[in-house]
């Protein structure tokens, strides 16, 4: 180093360290985080991070007592209706497909894509009040891994969502969520899913939905 410069050697380096340190020392943001129900987009967030990342029981406080999923069904004389699963039925399937059946199966991978940007709009049913009571419709993607059997599973269309909040929506008995303006479940699920192209079929007999995946897994339990 020519001689000239030795004396600027310690204030360079002081300048290198203190640029360390401020690197070090930065906050991190952290790649994902898991989503509030403290609205009604929010809630929506929360179900599609459950699934995602296998938290089954985070559906427990998002799904309210009288949460149903309105899928395709048939009445008595063979014409299309749609049938409602309650909140039970559908709780134990998705535990079934994200957590697994001791002894019976392994939990399956699934990945739910909805829409980027999630747009609600008023409950228009006959006595909800817009304020607290909110719908969204988005698009819905979802494959499944089944590792269990090495079948894949994949639906696509739409999901028509209705989210109350807590203050206007009916708790599950021994909830710990406050019944207030800070948290919101989602009280109903409109399925209008499809088949997905070149994969497997739950129900071969059947056209897959969202349902007829989840009615797969339930089967597990009852073994």
């Amino acid at each position: 180093m020519p001689e000239r410069l030795r004396p600027l050697l310690p204030a360079v380096l002081l300048l290198a360290l203190l640029a360390s340190c401020s690197r070090s020392t930065a906050p991190v943001v952290p790649a994902s985080q898991t989503p509030e129900a403290t609205s009604a987009v929010g809630a929506v967030r929360l179900l599609e991070w459950a699934v995602n990342t296998g938290h089954a029981g985070a559906l427990e406080g998002l799904l309210s007592a009288d949460f149903d999923l309105a899928v395709a069904g048939l009445d008595s004389a063979g014409n299309q209706t749609r049938v409602d699963v309650p909140r039970d039925t559908v709780l134990a399937a998705f535990r079934s497909m994200l957590e697994g059946v001791p002894g019976t199966s392994a939990p399956a991978a699934a990945q739910l894509v909805l829409d980027r940007n999630l747009i609600e709009l008023p409950d228009t049913r006959p006595g909800r009040q817009p304020n607290v009571h909110r719908s969204m419709r988005t698009s819905c993607y979802l494959h499944v891994y089944d590792s269990t059997t090495t079948a894949i599973f994949q639906v696509t269309g739409h999901l028509l969502c209705y989210v109350s909040r807590a203050d206007s929506a009916a708790l599950p008995a021994g909830s710990t969520a406050p019944a207030d303006t800070s948290h919101w479940w989602i009280t109903r699920i409109e399925d209008q899913t499809f088949e997905g192209s070149g994969v497997a079929s739950a129900h071969p007999s059947k056209n897959m939905t969202l349902w007829t995946i989840l009615d797969f897994y339930l089967t597990r339990t009852r073994h």
